[in-house]
């Protein structure tokens, strides 16, 4: 889903496909956070952080009821 498409958009598809093999093999693919924390780049563990937080904010506010709404 989204988590994936941000990381493959900033940390490149050959890097995400490794890291989720680890995840994968640890028992750890389903778990948000971890693999938020646990992207080998800082970049790309800056990126996730802001824009899933920003969505969290957009939620909270109600920013995207009006788009539900319509649909």
């Amino acid at each position: 889903g989204l988590l994936f498409a941000l990381m493959d958009h900033s940390g490149g598809a050959s890097a995400v496909r490794s890291w989720r093999q680890e995840w994968e093999r640890i028992g750890r693919a389903s778990d948000v956070e971890y693999m938020i924390e646990t992207a080998r780049y800082v970049e790309t563990r800056i990126l996730l952080r802001g824009i899933l937080v920003d969505i969290a904010v957009a939620e909270a506010a109600g920013l995207f009821n009006d788009v539900r709404a319509e649909s």
